[in-house]
């Protein structure tokens, strides 16, 4: 669960309490354990982006706090649903009612395309996923599986890298590109412990003097 396992008061009152437009559309569910499963996961989307992927994770304090405002018994804990189709189409009536669009292959587009930037500027993974989340809040858009995003991301990192050491190796004189790749792999040679590895004296004359350095 992304939200807090014990959440304070002042959580459980900022986070975790109903409009009287959330109770009106609670109120349409049919029986107290399926009011209380669609309040628990109308205030999970809302304030954290995703769904609650398992109900056994709800905190006992979140669901009683819901159940009071709904006029319910308080309970041990929260029952598990007994259809798959009733969660599906509750799911899409919360994100109705909360104005969210789902998370599609457009829309994977076009985080690809702002998260461009922040790549290229060498922005970290961690640091990139957190803007890609508040980026979706602002497009109104129900956050992936926390794994979807990740893999996303990643994958415009290591593209903005690539496409900067390419860059970048095209401007460099050919010399010096020669000195990178013998100086790289003398250093995974090292680093694996192989016997024969190219030393510095192996480089030509021409790159030692080019990159400043002289016969020792």
């Amino acid at each position: 669960m992304n939200g807090p396992l014990d959440p304070s008061e002042d959580e459980l009152a900022r986070h975790w309490s109903l409009t009287p437009a959330d109770l009106a559309v609670i109120a349409e569910c049919r029986g107290p354990d399926h009011r209380r499963r669609f309040a628990v996961q109308l205030c999970m989307l809302r304030a954290h982006g995703r769904f609650l992927d398992d109900y056994r994770q709800a905190p006992i304090k979140i669901v009683n706090h819901l159940s009071r405002q709904l006029g319910l018994a308080p309970v041990l804990f929260l029952d598990r649903p007994g259809r798959s189709q009733t969660e599906r189409a509750q799911a899409l009536r919360i994100r109705r009612h909360l104005g969210l669009r789902s998370f599609d292959s457009g829309t994977a587009m076009d985080l690809r395309n702002w998260l461009r930037q922040g790549a290229i500027e060498g922005r970290t993974v961690a640091e990139l996923m957190v803007r890609a989340e508040g980026k979706l809040r602002d497009w109104h858009v129900m956050l992936p599986a926390a794994s979807t995003l990740e893999r996303l991301v990643t994958a415009e990192v290591t593209q903005a890298t690539t496409q900067l050491y390419e860059t970048v190796s095209i401007r460099l004189p050919s010399f010096l590109r020669e000195a990178i790749d013998l100086l790289v792999l003398f250093g995974l040679c090292a680093l694996l412990g192989i016997a024969f590895m190219p030393r510095l004296k192996d480089l030509p004359d021409q790159v030692l003097s080019r990159i400043g350095l002289g016969r020792i």
